[in-house]
């Protein structure tokens, strides 16, 4: 209803005053009035001619004013007008007749600033003006100078029935926007829209209903309509503060903090101690500040300050959900933003082993995002419970994933998984090594230094077949995981030794990656029996 009413309004007002400002003119005397040369200036026409062809030239430039609002050519029409003002400055007919031109380009208050002179140039006392000034100030929501005008009017002609019923307009509007004050106070959502509704169907530029109403819509989640009814107020006034920051606002709760910014930015542009706008912008910079740094540190693999950042963010629109910036508190964390917050911060604790820790991220993305999860929250989630071991809950997830989006490799990844399973009685070679599936191949060569250097047999004198027995496992599970191929099939679920015929991985000779020698032949006698270790640290 009130978008209907807001686009037949704007119509209905244009008509009112262009139908007074008619009447002006047929009532003026032709040409008279065009005022001092000196008040009139160039203007683009000329020198200064003299006060017969003034009023010719003004007439002529209101007739073509005219002409291109009847082709709906408001922005022509406003320059037509402005030629016969700066021609005729004292004479109210191209003042009004520009308002008129004002008023269908969505500009009332600078409509309100030609009837201002139009008011003052009429000094018959004609009622036209001040009653178009009435309306667009009623249209405005400037109640008390509406009231003024008409008071005025119905002084100099009481029984005037335009006035009369102006009047009883502004007065039901002036109530219906005290009411709807009160209901959206306690959050009576039903009466509010009721009442809202009814003041801008009679006054649809009014700024005081348009922002109860953005944020009535913003409190319901609604950031759309929020951004078209804040649009709308900074389309009549572009310095509009509180517009600026309420649609800065509702953009941040769509998740385009960019765009948020920027209408902050704008609005500080304005005003730099403006204490709502400094708030906000404050605030959901330090959200777009730990997005960023979390990006960042992913993309540099540095996954610990990455799961950091994320998890800041999250705080970060938490705090933004509870704060009241401007006396506007928005009660929601956005769902695009926050969903991307926990992916990210999933996919860095799960790249850490942290497998606990990325489930639960997981679970928090795919609940903000509000729709069961995206592909991606999925095998991600999936990945998780590999770590886990959770093999039914992974391929429950990867079938989910595919389904969703069948590029998005989770077929590979339930296969994986299956394959996995199969072969869960099986050596885990990671854990030989202490370490997660998909440690890096710096993480595989530290693990397998200490590891080695702990079970050395020359390390454990006092008990060397149980060390001999460790030191083969991991000897073996670096043997799997430092050759790619082998580490690959492993890691798909596969038989890493299948190719080669093996049968889990031994302790023959290896590459060791430091580059160093522990040692070159040991011989151990344990029981007549004697051992002999070589290893090739190439």
């Amino acid at each position: 209803m009130t978008i209907r009413l807001a686009r037949v309004w704007p119509a209905v007002l244009v008509l009112l005053i262009a139908r007074t400002a008619a009447q002006q003119q047929q009532q003026h005397d032709g040409g008279g009035g065009g005022g001092a040369c000196d008040a009139a200036g160039d203007a683009g026409m000329g020198a200064c001619a003299a006060p017969g062809q003034r009023g010719l030239d003004a007439a002529s430039a209101i007739k073509a004013g005219d002409a291109a609002m009847a082709e709906q050519r408001y922005l022509a029409a406003a320059g037509q007008y402005g030629k016969a003002v700066s021609l005729a400055p004292s004479d109210p007919v191209g003042h009004a007749k520009r308002a008129t031109a004002l008023v269908a380009q969505g500009k009332p208050f600078d409509a309100l600033r030609d009837l201002d002179a139009a008011v003052l140039a009429d000094v018959s006392g004609r009622a036209g003006s001040r009653l178009s000034r009435a309306r667009i100030r009623r249209m405005v929501c400037h109640f008390d100078g509406a009231l003024e005008d008409v008071n005025k009017v119905l002084e100099a002609k009481e029984d005037n029935g335009a006035a009369r019923a102006e009047l009883s307009t502004l007065l039901d509007a002036r109530k219906a926007l005290g009411l709807a004050q009160i209901a959206h106070a306690s959050n009576d959502r039903e009466s509010f829209r009721r009442h809202i509704d009814k003041v801008l169907e009679k006054c649809n530029s009014c700024a005081a209903a348009r922002l109860l109403l953005a944020e009535s819509m913003l409190r319901a989640g609604d950031a759309d309509t929020a951004v078209a009814e804040c649009g709308t107020l900074l389309k009549a006034n572009a310095k509009d503060l509180d517009a600026l920051l309420l649609r800065g606002l509702a953009y941040y709760v769509s998740g385009k903090v960019d765009t948020c910014l920027k209408h902050m930015r704008e609005g500080l542009k304005y005003d730099p101690e403006h204490k709502g706008l400094k708030a906000a912008y404050r605030r959901y910079k330090n959200v777009d500040k730990a997005m960023s740094n979390g990006n960042a540190a992913a993309a540099e693999n540095r996954q610990a300050d990455a799961a950091a950042s994320f998890e800041k963010a999250i705080a970060e629109m938490q705090k933004a959900a509870n704060s009241k910036d401007g006396g506007i508190q928005i009660n929601h964390v956005p769902r695009s933003l926050a969903s991307a917050a926990h992916l990210g911060a999933c996919k860095a604790h799960r790249r850490l082993g942290q497998a606990e820790k990325a489930v639960t991220a997981c679970n928090s993305a795919i609940e903000a995002s509000g729709n069961g999860g995206t592909a991606e929250m999925l095998v991600e989630r999936a990945e998780a419970f590999v770590l886990q071991e959770a093999w039914e809950r992974a391929m429950h997830d990867a079938q989910v994933a595919h389904q969703k989006d069948q590029g998005s490799g989770a077929g590979e990844l339930y296969q994986r998984v299956q394959r996995m399973k199969q072969m869960a009685g099986r050596v885990d070679y990671y854990k030989v090594l202490g370490l997660h599936r998909g440690a890096s191949d710096r993480e595989i060569k530290r693990a397998y230094k200490q590891l080695a250097l702990k079970w050395h047999p020359d390390k454990n004198p006092d008990n060397p077949e149980a060390a001999e027995k460790e030191f083969q496992k991991v000897a073996g599970a670096y043997e799997i995981l430092s050759d790619p191929e082998k580490k690959a099939r492993f890691d798909r679920g596969e038989d890493p030794n299948e190719q080669n015929g093996g049968g889990g991985g031994g302790g023959g000779g290896f590459h060791h990656p430091f580059g160093q020698h522990f040692g070159h032949h040991h011989h151990h006698h344990h029981g007549g029996r004697q051992r002999t270790f070589t290893f090739r640290f190439g």
